[in-house]
């Protein structure tokens, strides 16, 4: 097997309110562990944006990473309207400013706001007419099962993906105990794509290729929360072409970066 141009989708930096022992919080960390993987690149967010204050996150993040060229800003996005967060065209100028070509969003629980066209319409609309894609964090088909509902269920999913049909939209941690679900979303929805930090179970991916399509697959591995080299492992013993594995690898992530329009 070639050697695979790794390209993390689900890193994220700095401290964690489920914070333990051991975990990675600084850039010298977290890029020491993408070497102990052969990880090249990862597309990373402020933790601290996903769990306390967008926009101040966002700013350490490119504080903490500036000058890298192997890990690329992702920001953390909500809707503008009590104006602790910059109004969609202010947010795309920054983006463009700083080189940010990625964005991620909270379940709409977190942050008490709503997903729906009237209220997160202007920021989703804003994000697909540049083709800049979205990464949804806590969605229902990336939790424990056992775990309370966010606001991004499978009915959610479906009709943002057809609401936005030109917006990349990105499942992270998509839960291989939700395949069946998973799989008849993703065919329903030609935009919508899986990380596979969390989908390491026999033969997923192998059913996933099959069934969906390998150009719809990021790699991730939810570093530092998670992701101690099982992704990697998967995708490695996964019974599918090397064309397909570099492209989960690294090369459809490059590619929905390369598509950002400004």
């Amino acid at each position: 097997m070639e050697a695979l141009d790794l390209f993390d989708c689900n890193c994220g930096l700095g401290p964690s309110r489920r914070h333990r022992p051991g975990l990675i919080t600084d850039t010298a960390g977290l890029q020491a562990e993408l070497d102990v993987q052969g990880i090249r690149r990862a597309l990373v967010y402020a933790i601290s944006a996903e769990e306390y204050f967008p926009r101040h996150g966002n700013q350490w993040l490119l504080e903490q990473i500036a000058g890298s060229e192997r890990l690329l800003p992702c920001w953390i996005v909500m809707p503008h309207h009590t104006g602790e967060f910059p109004a969609p065209d202010e947010l795309i100028g920054l983006m463009r400013e700083h080189g940010v070509r990625a964005a991620r969003m909270n379940p709409p629980s977190h942050n008490r706001y709503s997903i729906a066209p009237w209220s997160a319409g202007p920021l989703l609309k804003t994000l697909e007419r540049h083709r800049i894609p979205l990464f949804l964090s806590g969605t229902d088909l990336g939790r424990y099962l056992d775990d309370p509902g966010t606001g991004f269920t499978p009915d959610v999913l479906h009709e943002l993906c057809h609401t936005y049909p030109r917006l990349p939209i990105v499942i992270l941690r998509l839960n291989f105990q939700l395949t069946r679900v998973a799989v008849a979303l993703l065919q329903a929805c030609p935009n919508l794509y899986a990380d596979l930090s969390y989908h390491d179970v026999f033969l997923g991916i192998e059913l996933l290729c099959r069934e969906v399509g390998a150009d719809r697959l990021l790699f991730g591995t939810g570093l530092p929360i998670g992701g101690r080299g099982a992704a990697l492992a998967t995708l490695q013993a996964a019974e599918i072409d090397d064309d397909q594995r570099r492209r989960i690898a690294g090369a459809n992530l490059q590619r929905l970066l390369d598509e950002v329009r400004w």
